[in-house]
Parts: structure tokens; sequence; C-alpha cells
């Protein structure tokens, strides 16, 4: 049996899930939340807002990356496969 076999005497397999899926879902979900408080101060600041401002930048950053975040989110959820990881039966020192 090799090294990189993943035959545990007694244990399995079980799935974690898909990383990439939740990162850029949690990602989408946090740049959401950003972006609608920072246009909601931009709102009660006074409209239209100054161009120069850091927070104006920082908005226009969010609406151009939050599609991108949310496009990313969708194609590794229909195209990531599940990382496995091992049960709690799983121990290092039953490789036989």
């Amino acid at each position: 049996m090799k090294s990189h076999d993943h035959f545990v005497a007694g244990g399995g397999w079980r799935y974690a899930g898909k990383p990439m899926t939740r990162l850029f879902s949690f990602l989408s979900l946090f740049g959401l939340g950003f972006l609608i408080a920072g246009l909601v101060t931009l709102y009660y600041g006074g409209w239209p807002p100054d161009l120069f401002s850091g927070q104006f930048w920082l908005c226009v950053l969010l609406v151009v990356s939050e599609p991108v975040f949310i496009l990313l989110a969708v194609r590794f959820a229909h195209t990531e496969k599940p990382n496995p990881r091992p049960t709690e039966a799983y121990d290092i020192r039953k490789l036989y």
C-alpha cells in the first residue's frame, strides 16, 4: 500500500465541503454588507458625494467587485468537488 492511499482500518472518509465556494460566498455576503453600509453613509452625508473621497472610491470598488464574487461563488458551487476529511475513527497509527 502506498503512502498516498486513503484506506484506513476502521475508518472512512467524510466530506468537509467546498472551500472555494465557502470563501467566495462569505466575500460576497460581507462585501454586500459593507457596500450597503457605505452607500447609506454616503447618502445621509450628502448627495452627490465628493468624488475625491476615499469612501466613495471604496464603494465604487465594492460595486465593481461584488458581481465577480457572486459569479465565482456560483461557478465553484457547480464545479468544485468536495474535499474529503477523515472521520473520528481515523488514526494515523492504523495504516496497516
